[in-house]
């Protein structure tokens, strides 16, 4: 990047709603740098279910506008996108005593009209594959259909960054924003960056500034000086993987006593149980995986399988912190009750600075183009519109490597440094591919037998630089024990009643 670089606009935060911002204003013609402190998908866009749906269950809180967005965008996805986004059928299993069937049947059967009855017709079912892995799998249940990701969540967030470079968009990843100022002179910003691995500084100068970090997004808002009536409330969604039986095919949906709903989602060799939802304060705070989340999920989950398991059954675990937007001043129920989930977008016209809060995988190519429609109303692209495609290096076939416990080829570290902007271990292992989700201990394996490859990979990532790959191996290394200590630490308070997420 030189000294001081000059764009239409700048896109703060590589997550879904960013990457989505980004495709949409590099294809209008704006010339757009896209930068986050972290790595694309890096925050809670890598910790979703998989399922790309059209908000169900937010019909119990009458969020009908919500709905039929998601719904939309949904349908929009599987038509022109099949090869990011597939058709995947859903069981949902009520509890005994639970939501009223008739009242479950008229969801459903609303659902599917706000859905165009593009989807499968909703119904009960009498039998399914993972009926004999239930306590109880004789009663109702009842069927229908979503959208479920081909390949993960990161993947997804980096079609979109891929495809908005492939229009012209700047990509730093691993790029820190210090400093944020208008000039209200020449009504431009001014953004001061800071390459994170390298310590390099730069600058940036922009007609037109999106705040889309996410959790971060006050944060980022109180250093530029701007204020929204809107702010975020983070709720940390803890998941689980577990290792998945050969006979789930199907995604589960199940009832808790409090009204919400637990899922496990079939995904490669593992099976995704989510996820908890608490209330927190701080990015930090809700970042934070707590033993007793991993208690929660585990005992729900054994309460409804036969074949039960433990904390040394967990292949890896997921924390996601989602933000949701609520109105400065707004009362917020500590249980997270009458929260909606619909995206807010504020745009502070005069100085051309838009604030995202909220937004999900399902919302994206919406949000996107809302976002890229305000922007346009004060601002003209600086070149004609970029047709929409995919960028040379997913129109491409990758090159692909093997590793030890993944089924799977997966994409070359070489290849995923060169075309997709990974630049550490983490990179590769969590989000360019699955290796760190469906092996245990972050991919090294239970016993530390895949310490040898994962060494081998940190030198191909940073090409052959010893020195490199030794501290960003040992980091990684870091991170994963960390992770296993909570998973110690759960299974010394595990009990055999439910616990509930602090």
């Amino acid at each position: 990047m030189p000294e001081v670089e000059a764009v239409d606009v700048v896109v703060i935060g590589a997550g879904i709603n960013g990457a989505a911002v980004c495709q949409a204003a590099a294809g209008a013609g704006y010339r757009v740098m896209l930068v986050d402190q972290g790595d694309i998908g890096g925050g809670t866009s890598q910790a979703s279910t998989q399922l790309v749906w059209g908000g169900l269950l937010y019909l119990k809180d009458f969020e009908l506008r919500t709905v039929r967005a998601l719904c939309r965008e949904r349908e929009t996805l599987l038509a022109a996108h099949r090869d990011a986004v597939e058709p995947a059928r859903v069981v949902y299993v009520p509890g005994r005593g639970g939501r009223s069937r008739l009242l479950v049947r008229a969801a459903l059967t609303t659902y599917w009209l706000m859905g165009g009855r593009r989807r499968a017709r909703p119904g009960a079912v009498d039998a399914f594959p993972e009926q004999p892995l239930l306590t109880d799998g004789n009663g109702d249940a009842y069927g229908f259909e979503e959208g479920t990701l081909v390949e993960s969540d990161a993947r997804f967030v980096l079609r979109w960054v891929l495809r908005a470079e492939a229009a012209g968009a700047l990509i730093h990843t691993g790029t820190r924003v210090d400093a944020c100022a208008y000039d209200r002179g020449d009504r431009q910003w001014r953004l001061d960056l800071t390459d994170t691995r390298t310590g390099r500084a730069a600058s940036v100068r922009a007609a037109c500034v999106v705040n889309a970090a996410g959790g971060w997004a006050d944060e980022v808002n109180r250093r530029a000086g701007v204020e929204t009536p809107f702010r975020h409330v983070l709720s940390r969604g803890v998941s689980l993987a577990l290792p998945r039986d050969p006979c789930h095919t199907n995604h589960l949906v199940f009832d808790t006593d409090d009204g919400s709903a637990l899922t496990l989602a079939p995904w490669g060799p593992v099976a995704l149980w989510a996820s908890t939802e608490s209330l927190h304060g701080t990015m930090a705070d809700a970042g934070r995986i707590a033993p007793h989340d991993l208690i929660y999920l585990i005992d729900h989950y054994n309460a409804r399988f036969r074949a039960t398991v433990d904390v040394g059954d967990v292949v890896s675990v997921r924390v996601g912190v989602r933000p949701v937007p609520v109105r400065r001043g707004q009362q917020v129920d500590p249980r997270g009750v009458g929260l909606s989930r619909h995206h807010r977008l504020h745009f502070d016209a005069d100085r051309r600075w838009l604030s995202v809060y909220g937004g999900k995988l399902s919302g994206c190519l919406g949000l996107g183009a809302e976002a890229a429609a305000l922007i346009a109303s004060r601002l003209r692209p600086s070149s004609a519109p970029v047709a929409p495609g995919p960028s040379p290096a997913t129109a491409a076939v990758a090159a692909t490597t093997t590793f030890p416990g993944v089924a799977a080829p997966v994409v070359a570290p070489a290849w995923s440094r060169a075309h997709e902007h990974c630049r550490d271990l983490e990179d590769y292992l969590r989000r360019r591919t699955n290796i760190a989700q469906w092996v245990p201990r972050g991919g090294f394996g239970r016993h530390d037998e895949h310490a040898a490859a994962i060494q081998q990979l940190a030198q191909q990532i940073h090409e052959g630089d010893v020195g490199a790959a030794t501290r960003d191996l040992l980091a990684y290394r870091a991170r994963v024990d960390a992770q296993q200590q909570v998973l110690r630490a759960a299974r010394e308070l595990s009990s055999t009643s439910l616990g509930v997420p602090a």
